[in-house]
């Protein structure tokens, strides 16, 4: 099996964190890519040419841009709820590797405590957005949001760290068995909620489908397109309205997942 860093040269904070990338394990690929990585269609061909096994994780160094330009270290997977307007297909997702965006986001919490000068980072998850929408499980761990940060050497050292470690650690359901896989429904884009939950509990968090973008024809998709297998969905009642709820609900009795409301 093989594990896949990518980043893209058009990406400021994805080449500052490249520098930091230096790995030395056999079973892990670094590539750079001309295209923005949101825009992909397929991974990029060379890699094909040097990975001859199964791919396992693809982990994007990427910047987060928002017009608030606060600074922020976020993690998140790929996809498309509705329109693909920034990269990807419509209505698909990629595949969200649970356990290691929950890992990703307890070590850049930990780094955070650690470094004052990290301080004023916040970090959060993010729900599922933008493309590419590939069939691997892929993740962006991201330094925003603003140019600033996408220059801040010390930000992007740590976001590279982080990234180390998931590539020298495998994880699985049976090594985590005390951790519960979910998915997340409702809320606002940095689904702080859901963060909260996952500092405080023993739980892992795959695909996130906010407010904004509600539709429940693609719970069933967020179900299949989490690994490990989900076993629970959690609904911020509060970040959504009464129909929405009330289409949540019908949909995972239908697919038969657990559910709560947070």
């Amino acid at each position: 099996m093989s594990k896949i860093i990518l980043y893209s040269h058009q990406d400021i904070a994805g080449e500052n964190i490249s520098k930091f990338l230096k790995l030395n394990l056999s079973n892990v690929k670094i590539f750079g890519t001309d295209e923005k990585v949101i825009n992909l269609n397929d991974l990029p061909f060379e890699i094909y040419g040097v990975v001859a096994d199964k791919i396992d994780l693809i982990i994007v160094a990427s910047r987060h841009k928002s017009e608030s330009a606060l600074p922020t270290l976020c993690v998140h997977s790929p996809g498309n709820f509705s329109d693909a307007k920034l990269g990807g297909n419509e209505r698909t997702l990629s595949i969200a590797p649970a356990l290691y965006i929950r890992e990703a986001i307890i070590e850049l919490k930990k780094e955070k405590e650690r470094q004052p000068n990290l301080s004023k980072y916040d970090v959060t998850l993010e729900v599922t957005h933008h493309g590419p929408t590939l069939n691997f499980p892929l993740m962006f761990v991201e330094v925003g949001s603003s140019e600033k940060q996408w220059n801040d050497l010390n930000a992007c050292e740590i976001t590279g760290n982080v990234i180390k470690k998931l590539c020298d650690t495998n994880l699985n359901k049976e090594k985590n068995a005390n951790i519960k896989i979910a998915i997340g429904i409702g809320g606002n884009h940095y689904a702080s909620k859901f963060t909260k939950i996952l500092f405080c509990e023993d739980i892992a968090f795959g695909h996130i489908m906010p407010k904004y973008n509600f539709n429940e024809e693609m719970i069933e998709e967020m179900i299949s397109k989490t690994i490990p297998k989900p076993e629970i969905a959690l609904i911020d009642w509060n970040g959504l309205n009464g129909e929405q709820r009330n289409k949540a609900v019908k949909k995972l009795e239908q697919a038969n997942l657990e559910w709560r409301k947070v």
